[in-house]
């Protein structure tokens, strides 16, 4: 009887991806790493994607979030859309200039 090798999943080791960043002040603690599949939300700090998005709106939709969170604040639910719009605005207004 013959013996299979396991099949291994992933990258192989010592293989790396091609990444493209994205840090600005207005994301705060967060960054963007754009790869050839997704668009990952990052502390600046962690290597790890805090999620996996199919866009760069995706991602600064979760950092606008993340901010907000951050915050730690008690608000009303319109007082919540307030906060997240006026954030989210503020980093469209960069986009589009």
């Amino acid at each position: 009887m013959e013996e299979s090798t396991p099949k291994r999943r992933g990258r192989q080791k010592g293989q790396t991806k091609k990444c493209t960043y994205i840090e600005d002040p207005l994301l705060g603690k967060y960054k963007i790493q754009i790869d050839e599949h997704s668009v990952n939300p990052m502390l600046k700090e962690g290597d790890k994607p805090l999620a996996y998005c199919n866009s760069v709106r995706g991602a600064l939709k979760y950092i606008v979030k993340q901010q907000l969170v951050d915050k730690q604040s008690t608000l009303s639910l319109r007082g919540y859309i307030t906060e997240i719009n006026t954030m989210y605005k503020d980093i469209e207004k960069l986009i589009k200039a």
